[in-house]
């Protein structure tokens, strides 16, 4: 079918996508601050009352908004919400980021008020009573709220795998805060919340169920290795197999899955650069630029690999416009594009550019495919190659400009690559007078 006849459903989809944001947003919100509701404010004094607004705020918005996160960390469910699924994921940390503030407020302004009022520390009870044992628990939250803020600033220190293994102990926080409510809450005991917050519970006993056994591989589609061949330099593209008619997947140009190469490995995002539609095989593409992207540098024909997808819309608000298409790549960032590519080839006449800039040609992926699309002008950028000042600091504005030989602001762009060279390019565009809803990116991760 042609892109021209799919330009209807596009915008359609696109119309769909945004009143879904939307919706969840204001649901967001309406589900934070509803508990605040069955609040009572009857103290003797205004200090009381400002700490005992400050703390429930903390325990009730904050456990709401961490529940929240819990549920859209588990991309499955969210993707069948919104189905742009690096939007949902950016909400999530930023959930995350705002629960955790609201959380701290509890333990520091109930304190307060327990001082004041009874000229009790709640941090010196006794533990052996059930009041002081559910204390306890709720230190414990606090604990591992503690551990995952500290470890969250030395990410980059620490490397991902082991980021990840601590960032996984959140959901027991949740199950934590959620238990110490309901056993001492005395807002929450004190009417209908109790029931709220019992579901609340149950919520997230599912969802530790469910994110246990999708770990293990119940459910997961599995792919069996039938390709591997070398690319460009320390990149690799692997072509896979559904094993049964059920793990079939039917992925857009532009999306991407998550592959998991083997029982107790991670799951790593990854663009889907092929799809059969015959056969049901799809390929990625994997440069070696961590552990498991090294790893896979080692793949051999027969492995079998469990695949959650497809994710993602990018590419798909660009084609849904009549603007002459640019694509910009930095490295592995050309996954991407080459299905994009093949797409754009019923839509010759919007003229599709894609530059691409690399280390060097021999990193190049995919290079004389792309090279040989009539419908396609490609700029390969390489950086080892001795040329002018302009092309060896490789994607500027004026770069882009001097080869499209039209306003910038006439085009819709798409950009995948090193996060820097995004936001950089991002920054530039905008300067030059592109609108931000012409300028569409996916950051890919390492």
């Amino acid at each position: 079918m042609a892109v021209s006849e799919q330009e209807p459903s596009l915008q359609q989809t696109r119309r769909q996508v945004r009143r879904r944001k939307a919706w969840l947003l204001a649901l967001l919100v309406l589900t934070a601050l509803a508990p605040l509701a069955f609040l009572s404010l009857d103290e003797p004094t205004r200090a009381l009352r400002l700490y005992k607004l400050l703390a429930k705020t903390g325990s009730l918005a904050g456990t709401m908004l961490l529940v929240w996160q819990m549920l859209l960390g588990f991309r499955g469910l969210a993707a069948r919400v919104v189905s742009d699924l690096l939007w949902v994921l950016a909400l999530h940390k930023r959930l995350g980021k705002y629960g955790i503030l609201l959380i701290l407020l509890h333990p520091i302004f109930i304190t307060a008020y327990y001082a004041e009022k009874y000229g009790v520390s709640l941090f010196a009870v006794d533990y052996g009573t059930i009041f002081g044992a559910f204390i306890a628990v709720g230190i414990g939250g606090l604990a591992i709220l503690a551990a995952i803020v500290l470890t969250s600033l030395l990410r980059r220190k620490m490397g991902y795998r082991l980021w990840y293994t601590v960032h996984l102990t959140s959901y027991l926080m949740v199950p934590a805060v959620v238990i110490h409510g309901l056993a001492i809450g005395g807002t929450i005991r004190a009417g209908a919340l109790w029931y709220v917050w019992l579901a609340l519970g149950g919520l997230v006993g599912i969802l530790l169920i469910s994110r246990t056994l999708a770990r293990l591989g119940l459910g997961a589609r599995r792919f069996r290795v039938t390709r591997v061949r070398r690319v460009a330099d320390s990149t690799t593209e692997i072509t896979m197999m559904p094993e049964r008619p059920r793990d079939r997947i039917a992925p857009q140009a532009g999306q991407f899955a998550y592959v998991r190469p083997g029982w107790g490995s991670f799951a790593r995002p990854f663009t889907l650069s092929r799809y059969d539609e015959a056969s049901g095989s799809v390929a990625i593409t994997v440069k070696a630029l961590g552990h498991t992207s090294s790893r896979l540098q080692r793949t051999t024909v027969g492995e079998t690999f469990h695949v959650d997808g497809p994710y993602g819309v990018f590419g798909q608000e660009a084609l849904a416009t009549d603007r002459r298409v640019v694509m910009i790549a930095g490295g592995i960032g050309i996954t991407p594009f080459v299905r994009l590519a093949e797409y754009l080839a019923h839509e010759a006449h919007r003229e599709p550019v894609l530059f691409y800039a690399a280390a060097s040609r021999a990193a190049m992926a995919y290079c004389d495919e792309l090279s040989s699309m009539s419908h396609l002008m490609l700029v390969p950028l390489a950086a080892d190659e001795p040329e002018t000042d302009e092309k060896r600091n490789l994607l500027t504005a004026s770069l882009l400009k001097q080869h499209l030989d039209a306003p910038l602001g006439d085009c819709e762009y798409l950009l995948c690559g090193p996060p820097a060279m995004i936001r950089g390019l991002e920054r530039a565009l905008r300067a030059a007078g592109v609108a931000p809803r012409q300028i569409h990116h996916e950051l890919f991760v390492a």
